[in-house]
């Protein structure tokens, strides 16, 4: 941008609080908890809850084993891995086996770190190791 085109941007003055002035009366249909209720109230009652964002994060070994073994979590899956883990930590639990209907996880429920993923044709024969708890989801 040139130093000519600063002279079209306008500039709200800030009063004492850090809210911006107008020159007039405030619009309250502009209102952020207006338009906040205005869209709650056009949704049905379950899709007024708003979700907080997950806890668990995966590992490079993690996301490197479900790229190459296809495996993909649809978001409710990953709300479930993600209570599952809240719900070991509540019980003093450090390494979890957790399994889905997708696949089986090992995650270090301290750091809410998925380590690995196995799918369901890998879990035969398997054996798992130092681990604490185990939770189906």
């Amino acid at each position: 941008m040139s130093i000519q085109g600063l002279n079209n941007i306008q500039i709200n003055p800030i009063n004492s609080k850090g809210i911006g002035k107008t020159n007039g009366p405030i619009d309250k249909s502009n209102d952020f908890a207006n338009q906040l209720q205005n869209v709650l109230d056009k949704k049905g009652p379950s899709e007024n809850v708003i979700k907080k964002p997950l806890e668990i994060k995966f590992s490079n070994h993690a996301v490197e084993r479900m790229r190459s073994r296809g495996i993909h979590f649809a978001p409710e899956t990953l709300e479930r891995i993600d209570s599952a883990v809240s719900k070991a930590q509540e019980k003093g639990a450090k390494e979890t086996l957790v399994m889905s209907d997708e696949a089986a996880m090992i995650i270090n429920v301290e750091n809410k770190t998925v380590v690995t993923v196995m799918d369901k044709s890998q879990l035969k024969e398997n054996v798992f190791t130092n681990i604490d708890a185990a939770v189906l989801v």
